[in-house]
């Protein structure tokens, strides 16, 4: 139904989640059926199978709130549970790259909260961000895409690693998911994902970064293997950034969010309309402008960063940063083209 703050004029379906549930699922079955290394493969799988398993309680919480509008409480329960599973089954941040190229090295106790608060941070971070029609699909793409670009690398190193593979499968299917849903969750939309589809994707996109992180050693291994000490120098300090840079947007909204309302003495979960997508509706910009504005940063982002990340380069960072400066420019001369435009005689008087 329409709410006070959403952007939508008429009811609209929203257990599109489940759709996304059962595509994410296929779409692993199809993985377990492809021609795989025969040492790579069964643990990649296992671990793309861990991180479906253990969101599925988000999922399931998502559904359960889509139809009965649950307790705020419930929900983050639902992502502590997701987080800890994780954690048990080893998707978790076990150490961390420190600038110089040393690694802190964590211990279980540590590697679990940080597991946890991540994966909270994440679900709760693409849950706000999903406010127009194909905004979330599309910011999870991207971030998704810029997992798949530094897997990708690591597979075509001298020390390929079934982690690298396993968040292949899952950047796959979240971008082979999010295509086939957007074509129906785009402006206007028939069908809305709920929180179980918003939830559920913010968890596979924590769990992926997170497997990403465990990639480090065996980049900086192969970076400093081929002689380019500068270069794995460069890399650590864009590594440590990586993750901001595939859940930028989503956080970055989250964060403001958060300190908006602390600000105002209200609660963090009081939902208002001051999000990123809503400020840019509020400049004039139509509601397709929004959201390929926001996907865009957020391609440029984790994509762009990503592609840095795997091979540092001083041409790379001038190509992404002309591309910035680019959408940047047209942000500004789309948003003016599509604000609405004040007669003449309203402007003198």
């Amino acid at each position: 139904m329409v709410r006070e703050r959403d952007t939508h004029a008429i009811p609209v379906p929203y257990l599109g989640g489940v759709a996304l549930f059962l595509a994410l699922w296929s779409g692993l079955a199809v993985a377990a059926a492809a021609p795989m290394d025969e040492l790579l493969g069964p643990i990649a799988l296992l671990d793309a199978t861990h991180v479906m398993v253990a969101v599925t309680i988000l999922f399931v919480y998502g559904l359960a709130d889509d139809l009965f509008d649950l307790a705020p409480l419930y929900k983050f329960l639902a992502q502590v549970a997701t987080g800890c599973l994780l954690a048990m089954w080893g998707v978790a941040l076990v150490h961390i790259p420190l600038p110089g190229g040393e690694l802190l090295i964590l211990d279980d106790t540590q590697s679990g909260v940080l597991t946890v608060v991540f994966t909270v941070f994440a679900a709760n971070a693409v849950n706000f961000v999903d406010g127009l029609d194909g905004l979330a699909a599309g910011v999870v793409a991207s971030g998704a895409g810029g997992l798949m670009i530094v897997s990708s690398h690591s597979l075509n190193s001298h020390s390929p690693s079934a982690l690298g593979a396993g968040v292949i499968i899952l950047s796959a299917t979240l971008i082979g998911a999010l295509l086939g849903f957007y074509m129906h969750n785009r402006h206007p939309a028939l069908i809305f994902m709920g929180d179980a589809g918003s939830l559920m994707l913010g968890g596979v996109l924590a769990a992926a970064v997170i497997l990403s992180m465990q990639l480090y050693p065996a980049y900086a291994s192969d970076a400093q293997g081929v002689g380019a000490g500068s270069v794995s120098r460069v890399g650590t300090y864009l590594w440590i950034c990586l993750p901001a840079a595939i859940v930028g947007i989503p956080a970055l909204d989250l964060v403001l969010a958060v300190i908006r309302r602390v600000r105002r003495g209200q609660s963090i979960l009081q939902a208002d309309r001051e999000h990123l997508h809503h400020r840019l509706l509020g400049r004039g910009g139509s509601h397709g402008h929004a959201v390929n504005a926001i996907t865009a940063w957020a391609a440029i982002l984790s994509c762009g960063g990503a592609w840095i990340v795997a091979s540092p380069s001083v041409t790379k960072m001038l190509a992404v940063g002309s591309l910035a400066a680019v959408v940047l420019a047209w942000h500004e001369w789309t948003a003016r083209r599509s604000a609405p435009r004040v007669p003449l005689t309203s402007r003198i008087g």
